[in-house]
């Protein structure tokens, strides 16, 4: 029963990020050092929300797939998911830039506020970033929402996976 209350006070918590912290076992647990600068100014979803689980599965099978995409599945675009951020994640850890601008995998904005917010580290807090597709232990889609790009192109859609 305490696991239960420390887990929905460190969930709950503002000061804790949990994001930004790695834990290793043979490390203190009270050791600053493992906290990391923030990369991002994004909201933090450390649980799926069951709202959003059942708004997804009804856009999964009674939109994306017949309307828009018949080979979609949440497992691939989950695979997939992984391997970019294992990818960025690398990328970031070895300060290349230029395979990060090279392969468009984030936008102009995205980049340059990971480079200034990236100057913030230590040689050990960007080594603390690379992942691995086997360091997953859990992950969900958030909410899928689709959205329609009137000015560009009338019959572009665009699906917004988070």
């Amino acid at each position: 029963m305490w696991h239960r209350n420390l887990l929905r006070r460190v969930a709950t918590t503002r000061n804790v990020s949990l994001a930004r912290f790695r834990a290793y076992s043979t490390d203190d647990p009270n050791n600053l050092d493992r906290m990391l600068p923030t990369l991002m100014n994004l909201p933090e979803k450390p649980y799926p929300n069951m709202a959003h689980t059942f708004r997804n599965f009804i856009f999964n099978h009674f939109l994306i797939r017949p309307y828009f995409d018949p080979n979609y599945s949440s497992q691939t675009f989950g695979d997939g998911a992984k391997s970019a951020i294992e990818f960025v994640s690398n990328c970031l850890a070895t300060g290349d830039f230029e395979t990060l601008e090279k392969s468009d995998a984030l936008s102009n904005d995205c980049l340059q506020e990971l480079k200034r917010n990236l100057s913030l580290f230590s040689m050990q807090q960007r080594e603390r970033l690379q992942v691995s597709k086997d360091d997953f232990l859990m992950s969900f889609i958030y909410q899928i929402g689709i959205m329609f790009d009137d000015d560009h192109d009338p019959g572009k859609n665009l699906r917004q996976i988070l």
